[in-house]
């Protein structure tokens, strides 16, 4: 019995997508279609399978005419079957995903503006189809103790059994330990990257060599030489902080370096206080007093807030000017500081990502440490 050859009329290919209508390549043409696309593609006349770049999708149907050679068309089915034989859709080869791991929720504003940034970078640049996952701890409202964390451990180990993570991406200090912690029985292989992470937070530990990241830098001292600068009559500095894991954090580093001025002025801390007592109080201060505030994810009975808008009620009632540290708080409440940016930490950390998921840096290869910037919004008639 002769078997006629046949030459290719079309090939459908398929996405994640089957809905979106098909769209046509011109005839001869190497084509690409991306699986984040999710688009269905009609190639017509297509003369050789060598001609069709496949990234996410997979062969749902040929179509053959003749008359083709043979040797051409045993070729073409052949490498159409090789695809088939795989099994799953080739497009899972190049997908990557990544989980983020906040301390908090993401939609604090700080988390939230570095979380777009990231996104945003990332999303830029990538060459690869990406899924990405955001994990909260919520630590203020759902408390550090160890409990928590277990089982928190193994909730995300049964959610990611059957995932392969390629990165986990640690937002914040008490993230990064969660991860040192567990990171290996949860997302075993991956790298890990961090950023919002002051250096104090990790003095007494070293890194593993799968973990590397964007260092915040918080210089407390000079925002307390800012305001002495400009009201050398200050007697005494008031410290606002709250309750939380990350607070007590910050503030310890804090204290460190307010020691070097004890001599010079009087300093007080207004931590662990309901919030209600804490606006009456910080509402009649002495003379010659000025504030800081730090952070504050938790008053001194448990209840949660948000730093933002904790910085706006203590200034609508301060009766004294109220420092800060966080350029986010500028505008808020605060009449300036030496001020990090949260925000310029996503797109860092998202080039970090990428290096990794292109091949072009190992996990070690930089630890990049951004500068600080000074911003003054100061009305002429505080501190007097």
């Amino acid at each position: 019995m002769l078997i006629r050859p046949w030459r290719i009329s079309r090939v459908i290919l398929r996405g994640e997508n089957p809905d979106i209508p098909s769209r046509e390549i011109p005839d001869g043409r190497a084509s690409t279609l991306n699986r984040s696309l999710g688009q269905q593609v009609l190639l017509r006349g297509v003369r050789n399978v060598g001609h069709l770049v496949l990234h996410g999708s997979y062969v749902s149907s040929i179509c053959l005419r003749a008359p083709m050679r043979p040797r051409t068309a045993l070729a073409i089915i052949c490498a159409v079957l090789a695809l088939w034989s795989l099994g799953a859709p080739p497009a899972a080869a190049g997908t990557k995903r990544l989980v983020l791991l906040f301390d908090e929720r993401p939609g604090l504003p700080g988390l939230a503006a570095l979380d777009t940034g990231f996104i945003r970078t990332l999303t830029a640049n990538a060459s690869h189809h990406l899924e990405i996952y955001r994990e909260a701890m919520d630590l203020s409202l759902f408390g550090t103790d160890a409990t928590y964390h277990a089982r928190l451990r193994d909730f995300l180990v049964t959610k990611y059994a059957h995932k392969q993570i390629d990165v986990a991406i640690a937002v914040m200090g008490p993230a990064l330990d969660f991860l040192l912690n567990h990171g290996d029985g949860i997302f075993p292989g991956a790298p890990i990257i961090f950023c919002g992470v002051d250096k104090r937070e990790i003095s007494d530990r070293s890194l593993p060599p799968h973990v590397s990241g964007i260092f915040v830098k918080r210089n407390f001292s000079r925002t307390i030489e800012i305001a002495l600068n400009l009201h050398p009559e200050v007697q005494r500095i008031v410290v606002v902080a709250g309750t939380s894991e990350f607070d007590a954090r910050v503030l310890r580093d804090a204290r460190n370096e307010f020691r070097a001025y004890e001599d010079r002025v009087e300093f007080t801390y207004m931590t662990g206080l309901p919030i209600q007592t804490l606006l009456t109080q910080v509402s009649k201060l002495p003379p010659r007093t000025i504030m800081l505030f730090t952070t504050f994810f938790q008053d001194g009975t448990g209840a949660p807030f948000v730093p933002h808008d904790v910085v706006e009620r203590l200034s609508a009632v301060a009766n004294a000017p109220i420092y800060g540290f966080v350029d986010q708080y500028l505008g808020r409440g605060i009449v300036g500081g030496s001020l990090y940016s949260l925000e310029q930490q996503g797109p860092e950390a998202a080039k970090l990502v990428l290096g990794i998921l292109n091949g072009t840096s190992s996990p070690r290869a930089s630890i990049l440490e951004p500068g600080l910037k000074e911003a003054l919004n100061i009305p002429s008639n505080v501190a007097d």
